[in-house]
């Protein structure tokens, strides 16, 4: 198993782990709350406990990574994935609104109430705003997650808003540490509980791990990177300024609520010095000790001050300074009543005070001043709670702009580290598939020339194993003999038609052709070889146009794909095979990459249950001669024989394989849309000629050249040979009366085949040729640059090929 392999089967392990941790530490949370354990709510009692609205949101959380991190993942499932991350959403943000705007949702109470006492209301919600921050970007990134849209966007999302996770929950570990450790308080407002902290840093770790189980990152340092890092430092820069700007507004709204608090003292000390006052001079009325006059002094004095301080306190309220300047007369006129009335005491008796007490006028002046003080003290009151919830919202803005910022600058930086590692992947990616096009075409190459020397030598092996097979007639072991070593032979002329189909030299004869025909014909002759253990599947586009591809080779490449399929499955399974139509245009990276062209193609699937294949062996599957089958099994060139025929096609083939869960192998061919339909033809058979005349052989290889000659002696023909172009052209010009010539294409001598056929004709225009090779026209052509117009009998050949072919030449059916 390769490393790459057992590192993503890792990671999922340790994510779907974590995930279950997650949501049993919810739960565990949600069953404190159920029954009022404390332990389970806060890890320390005296701490912040997590509340119910955050377990259910670590419970969510940990059902959608556990969706994310299977290793299949289907349409329900992502659906699912989505619904739970639109829920996780939607509680962040409602809790944030009431946080930020000053609302009150009574989402927090939906399932618990706080067991010490009635909750609240003036304090929107229990989850902190931090934690609701924590949650909102958790739900985006597993939103994110969950879609393959925007792919090279989706990964630095989701780390940008994993690492603005682990940065907040880090830095709130690290200030209950330094409280814990050194009574410091770095983050007193978070109001985020331990246990919450921990799960949530276990979330963005496991995050940053369903990132790097789809994708290897690596440091790439260029101008995008650096660009990028550069445009996060100014974001943070703008963090700093509006972190500072916002401590000034959260500074100014705290000054706001300690004005109006001591706007609150002075009105209630002047309730409580005025009662002070009236009980003073009462006492003193009914029983004329004069010490309480002396306190009833210096509440005088007091009440003078406290309605001068509440004067200048209200200077920013009108409403309540028109009820000051209405409270001072007032007030005087309550002190100078009192005045008369201890005055009256002193010098005419208790009789006269107590008279004066029952004044009308001193209980209206009475009644006055405490209904002002009453509407001056509700008007503060309502003013100090509106003032509260403005620090409130400050603080939660001051609490969030930071983190805010902090994930913009992550973002930027993401952005670019990504971005980077995308294109260095795409040119690695481009690179590869250069060096890998390199090397099969060098491969090619050496395979198209090892075939050609050896279809030679097959010829002449082949040849004399015919001319033998006459001469022992009669004798059964010596047939027995001949017959053994030429299917020997047969099937090593079988062997380098492999070898050029892979190198994309052979010949094919590519027509419109029904894909699904020749898939049920596949079928047919596969489902003897397969045995009864394994089921094939199809499943065809019924809208599929006709294919330009040759059936021959596409049904032996099909059944090269199913044979495979069969070995990869010993015990037995299933095989799937499925068409349809892809669209390429000039904008998709196949295209791009100059692997296809853009147009319509058919695309053929070919899918198995098998073992499966490593990434190393994924990336030799193509080369000739390499198996992963055992000794003797197999040759190692089919697949090198069904990718050499799609491309020659004009096609692409692609592997995706997964160890132990099988292979998917894709072929794309072109659609015949252009081309003319397939019409059916009468095969005329060509009429025996006479074998007489004069004919001339040439071919540098001596021994296949000896066997050709035989071959036409035997057949009647006077012979002349030559083992190249010139001697070739020195026969023809002095003997006129040769009728056919038969030339091997590549030769030694400065003159090929095709060269010494033009020659002749200008020297004999009736003249017949028929040319033979161990390369493919279209290989011919390139080479010897010249288009080959005649008959081709590719090597090795046998007795039956060269007389039908002199009797189709020689008949005039086809024009030389």
């Amino acid at each position: 198993m390769s490393s790459v392999i057992e590192k993503t089967i890792t990671l999922r392990r340790a994510g779907l782990l974590i995930s279950t941790f997650v949501i049993a530490l919810g739960a565990s949370v949600l069953v404190g709350w159920a029954m009022n354990i404390t332990i389970l709510k806060s890890i320390f009692p005296s701490l912040v406990s997590m509340k119910a609205n955050e377990a259910i949101e670590f419970i969510l959380c940990g059902m959608t990574l556990l969706i994310l991190f299977r290793r299949n993942i289907g349409n329900m499932s992502r659906s699912a994935a989505m619904f739970l991350s639109l829920i996780i959403i939607l509680l962040a943000i409602a809790t944030l609104s009431e946080d930020l705007f000053g609302l009150n949702l009574g989402i927090d109470q939906l399932f618990f109430h706080e067991f010490h006492g009635e909750v609240d209301f003036t304090s929107a919600g229990r989850m902190s705003p931090s934690s609701a921050y924590c949650f909102l970007l958790i739900g985006i990134a597993l939103l994110v997650g969950s879609q393959y849209i925007l792919a090279q966007m989706r990964l630095p999302i989701i780390a940008a808003l994993s690492t603005t996770v682990l940065i907040i929950s880090g830095l709130v570990l690290f200030s209950y540490a330094l409280n814990y450790l050194f009574h410091i308080s770095l983050w007193g407002d978070s109001e985020m509980a331990i246990n919450l902290a921990c799960g949530i840093l276990l979330l963005g770790s496991t995050l940053q791990l369903l990132i790097f189980s789809e994708f290897e990152l690596k440091w790439y340092l260029d101008s995008v990177t650096t660009g990028m890092f550069i445009m996060g430092i100014i974001v943070l820069l703008g963090a700093a300024a509006g972190s500072n700007h916002l401590t000034n507004v959260l500074n100014k709204d705290t000054q706001w609520v300690t004005h109006t608090q001591e706007t609150l003292k002075d009105i209630s000390d002047i309730f409580s010095n005025l009662a002070v006052l009236e009980n003073g001079q009462r006492g003193y009325i009914i029983s004329g000790d004069e010490k309480l006059l002396e306190h009833s002094v210096q509440m005088k004095t007091e009440l003078q001050t406290n309605i001068n301080d509440l004067n200048l306190l209200l200077a920013d309220n009108a409403t309540q300074q028109q009820r000051a300047e209405q409270l001072r007369p007032l007030l005087l006129q309550k002190i100078d009543l009192g005045n008369k009335m201890m005055i009256a005491r002193k010098q005419q008796g208790f009789a006269k005070a107590q008279q004066m007490m029952a004044n009308p006028d001193d209980i209206i002046i009475t009644d006055k001043i405490y209904s002002l003080l009453t509407e001056m003290q509700h008007e503060e009151f309502d003013l100090l709670a509106t003032r509260i919830q403005q620090v409130k919202t400050s603080t939660a803005q001051t609490l969030l702009i930071l983190p805010v910022q902090v994930f913009l600058s992550l973002t930027m930086f993401s952005f670019g580290l990504f971005w980077l590692n995308v294109g260095v992947s795409a040119r690695k990616n481009v690179e590869e598939q250069l060096r890998q096009s390199q090397k099969m075409e060098a491969i090619g190459q050496l395979t198209g020339g090892v075939a050609h020397d050896f279809n030679n030598l097959l010829g002449v092996i082949i040849g004399n194993l015919d001319l033998l097979e006459r001469q022992v007639v009669g004798n059964a072991a010596a047939m027995k003999n001949v017959a053994t070593i030429q299917k020997a032979a047969l099937r090593g002329s079988d062997l380098t038609k492999r070898l050029l189909t892979f190198s994309r030299l052979r010949q094919l004869n590519s027509a419109p052709t029904v894909l699904e025909n020749s898939i049920r014909n596949t079928i047919d002759m596969a489902t003897r070889a397969i045995g009864p253990e394994i089921k094939i599947i199809t499943h065809f586009d019924i809208s599929l146009p006709f294919v330009l591809v040759d059936a021959a080779e596409l049904e032996n490449a099909l059944l090269n794909l199913i044979v495979n399929a069969r070995d990869a499955m010993p015990n037995g399974g299933s095989i799937t095979i499925s068409t349809q139509i892809d669209d390429f245009n000039e904008q998709d990276m196949l295209v791009r990459n100059k692997e296809l062209k853009p147009g319509r193609y058919a695309r053929i699937i070919v899918t198995d249950t098998g073992c499966g294949m490593s990434k190393e062996t994924q990336a030799k599957a193509f080369d000739p001669f390499f198996t992963t089958k055992q000794r003797g099994k197999g040759t190692g060139l089919g697949l090198s024989m069904v990718f050499g025929f799609v491309k020659q096609s004009g096609g692409m083939i692609r592997i995706y394989s997964e160890l132990g869960h099988g292979t998917s192998i894709s072929i794309y061919l072109p659609l015949a849309e252009d081309e003319a339909l397939p019409t059916k033809t009468t095969v005329k058979t060509p009429m025996q000629i006479k074998a007489d005349g004069l004919v001339l052989v040439v071919d540098d290889e001596v021994d296949l050249l000896d066997v050709i000659v035989s071959y036409l002696e035997d057949m009647g023909y006077k012979v002349r040979s030559a083992t190249d172009g010139p001697s070739a052209l020195a026969i023809l010009q002095s003997e006129p009366s040769i009728e056919l010539l038969i030339t091997d294409i590549i030769m030694p001598g400065g003159l090929n085949g095709v060269e010494l056929g033009i020659k002749a004709r200008e020297l004999n225009p009736d003249i017949k040729i028929i040319y033979s090779s161990g390369f493919p026209s279209a290989a011919l052509t390139e080479r010897s640059g010249t288009t080959i117009v005649g008959p081709l009998l590719s090597k090795p050949y046998q007795l039956n090929d060269l007389v039908a072919a002199i009797n189709v030449v020689m008949s005039g059916d086809i024009k030389t």
